[in-house]
């Protein structure tokens, strides 16, 4: 698998989901970063075809042999033809930073984290989501913490998650030191008369990236080598990035898993990048039930408890048809589920540390990481 690094050329224009139309009452676009795996799979995929001579319209069948021959993320992975992708991620001075596992709790200090605690299932009771619910529960007291939402944490920071130890606050970074919001107002010009358009006044948020941050994707089942050195368009706007050659960050090995005295095996999965489920609400891991590839295999055990973020609309861009792919849910980065299983499994849920779940996974969506958790560590709260 060959990485490249994608450095900001300027600032990019990344839209959430939100409708960006003319006659909107609400036309102000939301900047989001990092990107969503399928805009920067676009992205490659389109400088893979044009180092192969594609100059745009349809593709030949050539080039659909190679590298795919639709756009559509929800159908899975066979759009994508042999090609696999990894990531994206974000990277500082070449170092990968990750989302901050949401099973936390965080107390600023001045620009930084001082203090972070864990949170594990608590004891069983009942409450709006049903009966015999397990919430998460600090593991150890912690006054004025929140959840990190705008916090990313280092591989030894993420390596303590996964081990269940101390973590240190020199561990996190906050969004803020990493990249900036910029408000941008503009006016549709008609382009053969050079004069603007009556109504046509928009507002759009760029994200403008320290210079010491970039993106790392990881590219399988094609030759990149041609296409580093080269700019390629990435998110809207024509803002465009510069391709690098890199080398893939280096995720934290898999923790050691042991049953506990009772002989169940207490694990969690933390989502790296956002993971798709599939439409159906049954395919969601749902308290009780498993997380499940496509709606046949499943990750060893029963979801006991979870810490997940709010669902994030994506939908896309069919740039053959020429329209708007349909939103669809995500469980976002950061994401953490405990689930239970018995001793026997720890080789089959060791096997997909570092692996993804959920589908369309060659695309970069659901990449996770295993670590545990203890009965009782909740006790502290």
């Amino acid at each position: 698998m060959t990485t490249l690094i994608l450095r900001p050329h300027d600032t990019l224009f990344l839209r959430d989901g939100r409708p960006f139309n003319q006659g909107d009452q609400e036309q102000t676009a939301a900047g989001i970063f990092p990107p969503y795996p399928p805009t920067v799979v676009g992205a490659v995929r389109a400088a893979l075809a044009r180092a192969s001579g594609w100059n745009g319209g349809a593709w030949p069948a050539a080039l659909q042999a190679a590298l795919g021959d639709g756009v559509d993320w929800s159908r899975g992975d066979d759009p994508l033809g042999p090609l696999r992708f990894t990531g994206p991620f974000v990277l500082q001075d070449g170092k990968p930073l990750f989302p901050a596992p949401l099973c936390l709790l965080v107390k600023r200090s001045g620009d930084g984290v001082g203090e972070a605690v864990r949170l594990a299932p608590g004891e069983a009771l009942d409450c709006d989501l049903g009966r015999g619910i397990r919430l998460p529960q600090k593991v150890e007291p912690l006054d004025g913490g929140k959840t990190p939402e705008d916090a990313w944490i280092d591989a030894a920071g993420l390596r303590a998650v996964l081990d269940g130890n101390v973590l240190q606050g020199s561990s996190f970074v906050l969004q803020d030191a990493l990249w900036k919001s910029e408000a941008r107002v503009g006016i549709a010009r008609d382009p053969r008369t050079g004069t603007t358009q009556e109504g046509a006044l928009y507002a759009a948020a760029h994200v403008r990236l320290n210079k010491s941050v970039a993106l790392g994707v990881g590219v399988g089942g094609a030759d990149a080598d041609g296409i580093i050195g080269t700019l390629a368009p990435l998110g809207g706007e024509g803002r465009s990035v510069w391709i690098e050659a890199g080398t893939m960050p280096a995720l934290p090995a898999a923790t050691e898993l042991t049953p506990d005295a009772d002989g169940v095996l207490r694990y969690s999965v933390i989502l790296l990048t956002p993971a798709f489920f599939g439409d159906a609400e049954d395919y969601w891991p749902q308290p009780g039930g498993t997380i499940r590839d496509g709606a046949v295999a499943a990750l060893p055990g029963r979801i006991v408890s979870a810490c997940v973020g709010k669902p994030l609309a994506v939908g896309g861009w069919d740039g053959e048809a020429r329209t708007p792919l349909p939103l669809r849910l995500l469980a976002p980065a950061g994401s953490v589920w405990f689930l239970e299983a018995v001793a026997g499994d720890i080789p089959a849920v060791l096997a997909r540390h570092g692996q993804g779940i959920g589908r369309a996974t060659a695309w970069g969506f659901g990449l996770a990481v295993i670590g545990h958790w203890q009965r009782g560590e909740s006790d502290g709260g």
